[in-house]
């Protein structure tokens, strides 16, 4: 049989006739041999035993192979069979498949300790891009009804460019869809099989796509944690059970009542982007109990791309990646609290210093990729967003490597300020050399001279300029007419870096700003005279709060020091640093102040809330009941009530003296699916309350019922910003990244007006107590005044 064939052994392509001589075995196991063959670029395999079955499924997969979503790269994803081979006497003894060159195995890259030794420069960005990848292919195989069944480390290869190779296809889980036979997967993977096949026998199981969907789930988790979910402090009786045993009780340190908690080296799970905390809770808790509700590999792959550009560089070590979203580097945190650096590479890469434009914008004022190239390509590219794409954005779309899946706030700059050419051109050249040296021997430098051609290819071929004029003229109706334009009256004394909150007094006469330059700004309003300047911050401004009375100022930065005003006297009354108390649960990413003055609340990056009675200095600490990052605060008009949005797909009411939990429902359209939630904002008579989410979707609620009033139209990016007007019936946002601002009818739910005019990407918003105005802030920086009745710039505060 096929175990019989030696080196040397003719055997014949059944398909191709071609003559296939077998050269040097490099691989046998209990099913059968692999050889090199003298078809450069190809192998063969042979089975042991070749029963019909195994032909009969090679031949249907011979017949219907699955896209390949890397095949602009030249790169092959799918070990496929291509063509089965017999023997002198007529006998298929197995296939021919393609040979996988450049790719080493997951486990090497995965694993912290031999990603360190092997390829050091693998870090947290191309960790994500490998993830992302391997979304693509698994979506790929489930288009074309295969299931993988057998998925684990072992069966996938990567390379240098993140770019995933599958291997073992012959083991998939089969249908013919011509006479709908079924050649089932044989075997699985511990810590891989969903709690409804466990202690199966999975030869006699038919598989669906949606067990496939928690083996995907826990390699995407293993690729951006280093280890297994199911993995943590067991806090039940008696030693911690085996991983299939709390797979089958749903026991992951992220689930509520779990028995496992995590650890104290445990990566905690805010540190990823929301949507794809969304994911997790809804592969491994709400899919232990509805495996339908586990996330698809489509899901998860447009998860990727909304993470992957919002990942940032740390600024004291090249290899840290942090989301965005979580705001700090929670490696170097890592690094500093328990001595562990998962991203410690042995060889450093210089950074680049990209050549500043001419003028400080929004793309100058970015973290850059260490290459430098990422971001500077992406802006030439646009993006990897589905809709509205180029050719070129289709190509880099489908690649998603390292080199194409990051986009930025450069790709505005482009569009809108009409950077040089030459300054994207000079920084690719930059990242090829950088990337040259991504790996250690382990992986092939061919394929990284291969990827330097694809990207020039890319450039010289599909580049379509996408002009702010372009956008314009499909919105002409919506934006005011050019005769009406005039120049803004401009008021010098603002801030010299990014707006970070706004707000104004109840009677429409003093309007404030804090911003990342660590000072808070009193305004005349509207006139937009200075009037004072706080600089007893020495961080970044978080939040700051008026109270209707219009006596007290609450200010907050990002340590956790609270401010609080007199703003008739404009002295300093209390200063309070919650942080020397709480740690990291006293830091602030987000926060809110009542409109008394008297109620502070917050959610630092341990993940929980903090409750703050100003007056007493009374602070309740609130657990995050899913562990994951807290993504929206609010007050109540009353100040009695504090809501809530985190990762588990639900608005929480607080009760501000007591902290106790008095209302919850869910925060997504449907009960069966998580929404996480990055903004939202309350009429001030506390009935209506607007959210967004980081998918884009925007929704208007009744808060007195909790139910949904209207959905607005869906966005193609994350809700970074958004106002509500007093009455409720106006709505203003702002999508990450972007400097227009869109006002909707929250009644009709129609689009009325695009205001254009920001340069740099749009941070803050407030609508005027009147309904007249709408202030916004950016990170040009300025502050902008808008008349709604003419969607006109009437001033401009700036340096």
């Amino acid at each position: 049989m096929g175990g019989a064939a030696m080196g040397g052994a003719g055997l014949t392509a059944l398909i191709s006739g071609r003559s296939i001589v077998l050269d040097k075995k490099l691989a046998s196991s209990g099913e059968g041999t692999v050889w090199t063959t003298n078809f450069p670029g190809f192998l063969a395999k042979l089975y042991h035993t070749p029963t019909p079955d195994r032909i009969e499924k090679l031949r249907v997969m011979i017949a219907h192979p699955p896209q390949n979503p890397m095949r602009h790269h030249h790169h092959v994803t799918f070990a496929w069979p291509q063509d089965l081979l017999q023997n002198a006497q007529g006998q298929c003894l197995g296939f021919l498949m393609p040979e996988i060159v450049d790719g080493v195995k997951l486990s090497l890259i995965y694993n912290a300790k031999l990603r360190n030794r092997k390829a050091p420069r693998f870090n947290w960005y191309y960790l994500h891009t490998a993830a992302l990848n391997f979304a693509l292919s698994l979506k790929s195989l489930h288009d074309e009804g295969y299931v993988v069944g057998d998925i684990k480390p072992q069966n996938l290869l990567v390379n240098s460019r993140a770019l995933i190779s599958v291997i073992d296809a012959d083991s998939f889980q089969v249908r013919d869809p011509k006479t709908k036979t079924l050649y089932r997967c044989l075997v699985g993977s511990e810590g891989f099989t969903p709690v409804e096949l466990l202690g199966k026998e999975l030869s006699t199981l038919d598989q669906t796509e949606i067990h496939d969907r928690f083996r995907l789930g826990v390699m995407v988790f293993m690729l951006l944690f280093g280890d297994q979910p199911f993995k943590g402090k067991w806090i039940g009786r008696g030693e911690s059970p085996q991983p299939a045993e709390l797979i089958r009780q749903g026991d992951w340190p992220y689930a509520p009542n779990s028995m496992v908690q995590p650890g104290p080296n445990t990566i905690p799970l805010s540190i990823i982007h929301p949507q794809l905390q969304v994911c997790f809770q809804r592969c491994f808790t709400e899919g232990h109990r509805n495996p339908q509700a586990r996330p698809s590999a489509q899901d998860w792959s447009e998860a990727l791309k909304l993470a992957i550009p919002d990942l940032r560089m740390c600024h004291l070590e090249n290899n840290h990646y942090y989301s965005r979203v979580y705001g700090r580097c929670y490696w170097c945190d890592r690094r500093s609290s328990v001595g562990l650096d998962v991203f410690s590479p042995t060889l450093a890469l210089p950074r680049v210093k990209p050549q500043p434009p001419a003028r400080k914008t929004a793309a100058s004022t970015s973290p850059r990729h260490p290459l430098s190239a990422a971001s500077s390509l992406s802006s030439l590219i646009g993006g990897v967003g589905p809709q509205g794409q180029s050719s070129l954005q289709r190509a880099a779309a489908t690649l998603i490597n390292p080199m194409t899946a990051k986009t930025s706030q450069s790709a505005h700059a482009w569009i809108h300020r009409s950077n040089p050419v030459w300054w994207g051109a000079g920084c690719i050249a930059v990242g090829l050399v950088g990337l040259a040296i991504l790996l250690l021997p382990d992986l092939n430098v061919e394929m990284i001279q291969k990827g330097g051609t694809a990207i020039t290819t890319a450039l010289t071929q599909g580049f379509e300029s996408r002009t702010a004029n372009k956008v314009k003229s499909k919105l002409k109706s919506l934006v005011p007419p050019a005769d009406s334009q005039q120049i803004a009256e401009v008021q010098h004394g603002g801030h010299w870096d990014a707006i970070t909150a706004l707000d104004l007094s109840l009677d429409n006469q003093l309007l404030i700003s804090g911003s990342k330059d660590m000072t808070i700004k009193l305004w005349e309003f509207p006139s937009g005279q200075l009037k004072q300047t706080f600089s007893d911050h020495y961080e970044p401004i978080v939040s700051i709060g008026i109270s209707d009375n219009k006596e007290t100022l609450v200010t907050s930065s990002v340590s956790g020091k609270i401010l609080v005003w007199n703003l008739e006297t404009q002295e300093l009354m209390r200063s309070l640093l919650t942080n020397n108390t709480w740690g990291l649960e006293g830091t602030i990413r987000t926060a809110v102040t009542d409109r008394r003055g008297q109620i502070f609340a917050s959610s630092g990056w341990g993940g929980s809330l903090l409750l703050q009675n100003l007056q007493s200095g009374k602070v309740i600490r609130i657990a995050s009941n899913s562990l994951g990052s807290e993504q929206a605060l609010g007050i109540l008009p009353n100040g009695k009530t504090l809501i809530s949005s985190s990762s588990d797909g639900k608005f929480q009411l607080w009760d501000t003296a007591t902290g106790q939990l008095t209302k919850s429902f869910s925060s997504s359209i449907s009960n069966s699916s998580f929404e996480s939630i990055s903004v939202l904002a309350l009429s001030l008579n506390g009935r209506v309350m607007v959210s967004g989410s980081w998918d884009g979707s925007i929704l208007v609620w009744d808060l007195l019922t909790g139910t949904l009033q209207k959905q607005l139209q869906k966005q193609p990016k994350a809700i970074s910003v958004m106002a509500v007007s007093d009455s409720g019936d106006r709505l203003a946002i702002a999508n990450t990244n972007e400097p227009v601002i869109k006002v909707w009818n929250t009644r009709t739910g129609k689009l009325e007006g695009i205001l254009l005019g920001n340069i740099g990407i749009v941070t803050a918003l407030k609508f005027s107590h009147d309904g007249q105005y709408l202030i916004s802030g950016s990170d040009e920086p300025s502050i902008k005044i808008w008349s709604l009745s003419t969607r006109r710039i009437l001033r401009t505060l700036m340096q």
